[in-house]
């Protein structure tokens, strides 16, 4: 976690900030008809590292994951992912819910997405965890990935 001081104006105090949530507060995904599937994808990590999108040919039920056989390549552009796009800009807010989030692609723009979160070394589709928020589907990612090792210094006591 990175963490960023800045001033707000009263003499000394300082206030400090997760950039990853301020970049995620002011983030919106331009989609346009000729934008490439990857280059939304790496737009979404940026602001939940610890979480990607996959874009699918059909829209799934809440709840119910994608066959991965009807997942999109990276190098495709958004409109040919169904061959409907409404085309603009989706503000990404860290409060909604995966479930929000999944169904406000689909039903504003005609993409069907699925997130999927790191858990170690693999990617869970969160399917079970739908009703969390993007934020928080980050920070379990982010736990779940951090070095859980215990460390030893000349101050440890070994009792």
């Amino acid at each position: 976690m990175t963490i960023l001081p800045c001033d707000n104006g009263h003499h000394s105090q300082k206030v400090f900030m997760h950039s990853n949530l301020f970049k995620t507060l002011f983030m919106e995904l331009e989609l346009t008809a000729n934008t490439v599937v990857r280059d939304v994808k790496k737009q979404f990590q940026s602001a939940f590292p610890f979480l990607k999108i996959e874009f699918f040919k059909y829209a799934h039920q809440r709840g119910q994951g994608s066959p991965l056989k009807d997942k999109v390549k990276g190098s495709e552009r958004l409109i040919d992912v169904t061959g409907v796009l409404k085309e603009g800009k989706f503000s990404l807010d860290p409060s909604f819910t995966v479930a929000a989030f999944e169904e406000k692609m689909q039903q504003d723009h005609g993409l069907p997405v699925q997130v999927f979160r790191k858990s170690g070394d693999l990617w869970l589709e969160t399917v079970q965890t739908d009703g969390l928020t993007l934020e928080a589907q980050n920070q379990m990612g982010e736990a779940s990935t951090s070095d859980t090792r215990i460390r030893f210094n000349s101050f440890t006591l070994f009792l």
